[in-house]
């Protein structure tokens, strides 16, 4: 009964509307969650800050910071563009836009501030969402991370594609963002996000309640459950640390 009433909350969650991240979204993202020392969040902020003006300088268009808010709140999430592989071997915009010096010194500061740093690279999943353009880039964002059964991912992205998005459009529900982890783990994690305007906006029925009733999205949620598990978070969203261009 847990297992399904949390899927029906994941359901509706990722449905709330679309970041302004997704709307212009790139075909690779770098992603990195950063576990940041207790004590050493202020100092890691403002390195982080030499960081996005780097990224401006060279070039960079999308670079997103996210703070935890529910699960572990020191956490920080590093969501950038990536216009390709290539750009990794030395030609990514923080390159560009600062000096090797700057960059060593960066690097060495910002390592002192951290605990443990994991990255991946994963595209944009545009037939497993759907977008709003226009929508503003909300303060608070719920991530939904979706560790599918290997065997069973075919099924996964078909059940999502066409059962779960046309039963949220049918709640009246405008957007939806995934993707999927490429390398640095395992393929078979999707990652649904979504805005959260306030947290009461999680009470109450989800939007797929709203639009399969009681018994459809249970047993919806019951079927991806079986081949599925997730994790729920919330983060805040760190404008000063960001660049979001349209």
């Amino acid at each position: 009964m847990f297992m399904r009433q949390a899927l029906v909350a994941w359901l509706g969650l990722v449905s709330l509307s679309l970041t302004a991240m997704g709307q212009n979204a790139p075909t690779l993202l770098s992603v990195a969650r950063v576990q940041v020392k207790p004590d050493r969040v202020g100092e890691w902020v403002d390195v982080e800050k030499q960081y996005t003006a780097a990224y401006k300088k060279g070039g960079g268009t999308l670079r997103v910071v996210y703070q935890g808010s529910v699960g572990n709140p020191f956490e920080f999430l590093i969501i950038s563009a990536v216009p390709n592989y290539a750009a990794l071997d030395g030609k990514s915009p923080y390159v560009k836009g600062a000096t090797e010096t700057e960059l060593a010194r960066m690097a060495n500061r910002r390592a002192q501030c951290t605990d443990s740093v994991r990255i991946t690279y994963e595209r944009p999943l545009a037939d497993l969402g759907f977008t709003t353009p226009g929508a503003p880039q909300p303060s608070k964002v719920v991530v939904t991370r979706v560790n599918v059964r290997p065997d069973m991912t075919e099924q996964f992205i078909a059940t999502v594609k066409n059962e779960l998005i046309p039963a949220l459009k049918k709640a009246g529900e405008t957007s939806l963002l995934a993707r999927r982890v490429a390398w640095g783990g395992s393929r078979s994690i999707f990652t649904f996000r979504s805005p959260l305007g306030k947290f009461a906006d999680l009470d109450g029925d989800s939007p797929l309640v709203k639009g399969l009733g009681r018994d459809g999205a249970a047993k919806l949620g019951a079927k991806l459950t079986s081949m599925s598990s997730s994790e729920w978070m919330i983060y805040n969203y760190i404008p000063e640390l960001s660049l979001i261009q349209q």
